[in-house]
C-alpha cells in the first residue's frame, strides 16, 4: 500500500469514527428528551396534579373565583401549575419539544387557561412578581390551537 492509499484509509476510519460517536450522541439525547417527555407525562396524571387542573375546571363551571380557593386546593392548583411552569420551561430550553407537549396536553391547558390565569394574577399580586412565566407562556400557546377527537396517523 502506497503512502497516499495509506493515508486516505486512515482518513476514512477516522471519518467512521466520528460518524458513529455522532449518531450515538444524537440517538441518546433523543433518548433522553423521549424519557424526560415520559416522566412529566406520568408526573402531570399523579392524583394531586389531575385534582389541581379539577378545581380548576369546576370553578370556571360554577363561576367562582380562585380566590375562594381552601387553603387545601390553593396547594393543589399551586402544584398542577407549578408543573405546567417546569413543562415550558424545559420546552424553552429545548429539552422536550414543545409541540409534542401541546399535541399530549394541549386540549387539557385549554380548559383550565381561564381560571389558570386568574390564579397566576392572584399569585403574583400576593408575591409582587410575575409567576409561573413559562407556565403561563405554554398554556397561552395552546389557546386557540383545534384538537380532533381522532387520532392522526403521522
Amino acid at each position: 500500500m502506497t503512502l497516499i492509499g495509506a493515508i486516505i484509509a486512515a482518513l476514512i476510519g477516522a471519518i467512521a469514527a466520528i460518524s458513529v460517536f455522532v449518531a450515538d450522541i444524537l440517538i441518546r439525547k433523543h433518548s433522553d428528551r423521549r424519557n424526560l417527555l415520559l416522566k412529566i407525562h406520568e408526573e402531570m396524571t399523579e392524583i394531586e396534579n389531575q385534582r389541581g387542573r379539577r378545581i380548576l375546571i369546576k370553578l370556571l363551571e360554577e363561576n367562582k373565583h380562585t380566590r375562594r380557593l381552601e387553603e387545601k386546593d390553593r396547594e393543589m392548583v399551586n402544584k398542577s401549575l407549578s408543573l405546567i411552569d417546569i413543562m415550558g420551561y424545559y420546552c424553552r430550553k429545548g429539552y422536550i419539544e414543545e409541540s409534542e407537549v401541546l399535541t399530549l396536553w394541549g386540549a387539557s391547558f385549554q380548559r383550565i387557561l381561564p381560571k389558570a390565569e386568574e390564579f397566576a394574577r392572584q399569585m403574583d399580586a400576593e408575591k409582587g412578581e410575575v409567576t409561573w412565566r413559562y407556565g403561563r407562556d405554554l398554556l397561552n400557546k395552546a389557546n386557540g390551537m383545534k384538537f380532533s377527537a381522532e387520532i392522526r396517523k403521522e
